[in-house]
């Protein structure tokens, strides 16, 4: 599975896993097969029944090991549940035996926290779509934009040149979204003003005022924007395309905010 083995990728373990519990029929997954029971799932299975995270040095040390399901083998192993209260499911990413050290650190739990409810979300909606032959193709496509993401996890986690990196997230964001171009505005230093970091099909910096267009309206607001016709949104500024020749026709700006909060850019 594309999922395990990116997972496994990123984190450089022996082994990751993904395991599904529906609390209305008690039915346990392990990477989308049946035939598990909770009682018999090990550290998997009790975190499961009972959700938070489990990140220990020895495997063996844990109260609900199972030799069978978590290794004969002595391994650090780090799981992080998340739950979708909404269909009863808990949903626990696993990690076992990292390869470059004897113990998982905060920063993979942190990680781990951060990437695993995206990979429960396309294990949820790719298990749904695939009961429907017609909707293969979008099966494929969320897996396909999950396996997008945890390259940019990767990323985050290996990058140091700052400006690949941004490149190579605005190039994965237009993938991602099977966008015609991705743009990246960062404020200035007064804050009334929108400078483009990134501008795809763009040879020149694009410099716009923070009272004007979709951008300045997503800063200002401070949420995410989905604008499915451009030129009919009272609050869309042509310019740039007048400029440019191109023409926009639908838009998803999102906020960029810094850990305090701010609103830095879109």
């Amino acid at each position: 599975n594309s999922f395990e083995s990116t997972l496994s990728r990123l984190f450089s373990v022996r082994k990751a896993e993904i395991w599904r519990y529906s609390q209305k029929t008690r039915e346990v997954m392990l990477n989308g097969h049946k035939g598990f029971r909770l009682e018999n799932s090990g550290i998997a299975g009790e975190i499961l029944e009972n959700p938070r995270t489990v990140n220990l040095q020895l495997n063996k040390l844990h109260g609900h090991y199972n030799p069978e399901v978590d290794s004969s083998e002595e391994e650090a192993v780090l799981g992080v549940p998340v739950f979708n209260q909404q269909e009863e499911l808990v949903y626990v990413v696993m990690l076992r035996g990292p390869r470059q050290k004897v113990l998982f650190t905060k920063a993979d739990e942190e990680l781990l926290k951060c990437v695993a409810p995206f990979i429960a979300l396309g294990m949820e909606n790719s298990s749904t779509y695939s009961l429907y032959y017609d909707n293969y193709q979008k099966t494929h496509l969320e897996e396909e934009s999950l396996a997008s993401l945890l390259e940019v996890a990767e990323l985050l986690s290996s990058q140091l040149d700052i400006d690949k990196l941004v490149e190579t997230i605005t190039l994965k964001g237009a993938q991602l979204t099977d966008a015609d171009r991705c743009s990246l505005f960062l404020l200035n230093d007064k804050g009334d003003r929108l400078i483009s970091e990134v501008h795809q099909g763009l040879d020149e910096v694009i410099d716009i005022p923070v009272s004007k267009g979709i951008a300045g309206k997503t800063i200002r607001e401070k949420k995410p924007l989905i604008i499915p016709n451009a030129y009919a949104d009272g609050d869309f500024d042509s310019a740039v395309d007048r400029k440019t020749g191109y023409q926009t026709k639908n838009i998803l700006c999102v906020p960029i905010i810094n850990n305090r909060g701010e609103v830095i850019g879109v």
